[in-house]
């Protein structure tokens, strides 16, 4: 039987962290801490008299790798054994996933877990050929309801030295600042919002993913183009509280963050041309009014 070349980390059992809330805290912590696919350790977990492993994730895909997976002649309909209308495929029929992964590490979140902390992004050409095979739908009412993933803005993002990317063991690249070595480039990003919108067919395109506002507060001409064409009524972000010492422990922007972002996308609207109806609260009183999302 092969011999496991790399570390091997064991967790506290599961007996542990059943009775103790803190050996729970140190398992959670140690797993977190394990999420570089590039240095990874394999864990292990006492369950009564058996192990559990856990290999360390997989290495993420490149760009042709995606293509070749969202290139496949999908049908894009429901099985056919359900009868029933789905209201989760009326949400998501006519939305375009651009990227997968999340470098954002939130301590509540299981994105990283189970789609990577490394962004792995398709290319503009792949993204647009679904755009165009959506406008082709006869039943296609011209709405290109969501160009995003697990969050609209990381696309193409990734650090720009991938020796210190091997090594690295930062739980999150944005938190409690953005590293220096990420890359955080909106341009790929406003290049396939324009791209998308030029497809013939396609009157709107709307960004529903949620957005990562201190990522977008770091570029404007980001911020402008998004308030000007890819509004449609509420944008998501992800504050989840108005606490910055529980902002700080969810690994979350501070609130001013959110302030300074609520406060730049309506006037950036009216500054565009367009009639600000945008739902977003502009203090810290009508937060509860905000589409967030989870």
């Amino acid at each position: 039987m092969p011999v496991w070349p790399g570390e091997t980390l064991a967790l506290p059992s599961l007996e542990d962290v059943t009775r103790d809330p803190m050996a729970f805290a140190r398992m959670t912590r140690a797993f977190h801490h394990e999420t570089n696919p590039f240095n990874a350790k394999r864990l292990t977990q006492a369950h009564g008299d058996r192990t559990l492993v856990l290999n360390p994730p997989c290495l993420p895909i490149g760009e042709a790798e995606m293509d070749a997976i969202y290139d496949l002649p999908y049908t894009r309909r429901p099985h056919p054994r359900y009868a029933e209308p789905i209201p989760a495929h009326t949400m998501i029929k006519d939305s375009v996933q651009i990227m997968r992964g999340c470098f954002g590490g939130c301590t509540f979140c299981s994105i990283t877990m189970h789609e990577g902390r490394v962004i792995q992004s398709r290319s503009p050409r792949s993204v647009l050929a679904e755009v165009k095979t959506i406008a082709a739908d006869p039943a296609f009412k011209g709405t290109i309801s969501d160009l995003g993933g697990p969050t609209a803005n990381m696309y193409q993002m990734r650090c720009t030295r991938p020796e210190v990317e091997a090594v690295c063991k930062r739980l999150s690249c944005i938190h409690p600042t953005i590293c220096k070595l990420l890359g955080t480039s909106h341009a790929p990003t406003i290049e396939l919002m324009r791209g998308a919108r030029a497809v013939p067919g396609v009157k709107r395109v709307h960004i529903a993913s949620g957005i990562r506002m201190d990522l977008a507060n770091l570029d404007d001409a980001y911020v402008d183009e998004l308030a000007t064409h890819h509004v449609g009524g509420h944008l998501k972000v992800a504050p989840e509280h108005q606490s910055d010492r529980v902002l700080a422990l969810m690994k979350k922007p501070s609130h001013r963050e959110f302030e300074t972002f609520a406060g730049q996308v309506p006037r950036r609207e009216r500054a565009g041309g367009q009639r600000s109806n945008t739902s977003f609260p502009t203090s810290s009183r009508a937060i509860p009014a905000l589409a967030w999302r989870t």
